[in-house]
């Protein structure tokens, strides 16, 4: 039985075959509520050579813009995954974080007692792959419950 499952969205082909995953689950699993997760995440930010560096404050006048596309993509892609949902009939709710996509998902996960998260695989990029692994790696190391990876 599962009561909070948490859906992570990027964009990829991996995202449409996590939500058709989920369809299935909320069909199995009519009381369960799923949410569908969605990051803000510059380039800047999914590309930094040292971890962490992005947490010192400091703004060269690009970040507010880049900041604000990736808002606006995340939005974008949010909405075209709950759209799925809506196609056939299933409630779910649309969450948008900011910042570092592994981090922040675990620690979502985690503060709202997810039981169940499903994350399509997808391309950390060479440097972001060599300094922190991919995205669905961070998730599946960090999370307090199951996660299934959609590759």
């Amino acid at each position: 039985m599962y009561n909070r499952v948490l859906m992570v969205t990027h964009g990829a082909k991996t995202s449409l075959k996590a939500a058709e995953y989920v369809v299935e689950l909320k069909k199995r699993h009519p009381e369960a509520e799923v949410e569908i997760i969605g990051v803000a995440t510059s380039p800047v930010d999914r590309n930094a050579l040292i971890p962490g560096l992005l947490d010192i404050p400091m703004n060269f006048g690009i970040d507010t813009r880049m900041q604000t596309e990736a808002r606006i993509q995340a939005r974008q892609e949010l909405g075209r995954t709950k759209a799925l949902f809506d196609q056939v009939g299933l409630d779910v709710s649309p969450v948008l974080l900011e910042g570092d996509p592994g981090k922040n998902i675990v620690s979502y996960a985690n503060r709202r007692g997810a039981d169940h998260i499903v994350i399509g695989s997808g391309e950390p990029g060479f440097w972001g792959g060599v300094l922190r692994g991919s995205v669905a790696e961070q998730v599946v190391e960090g999370a307090n419950c199951p996660v299934t990876v959609i590759t």
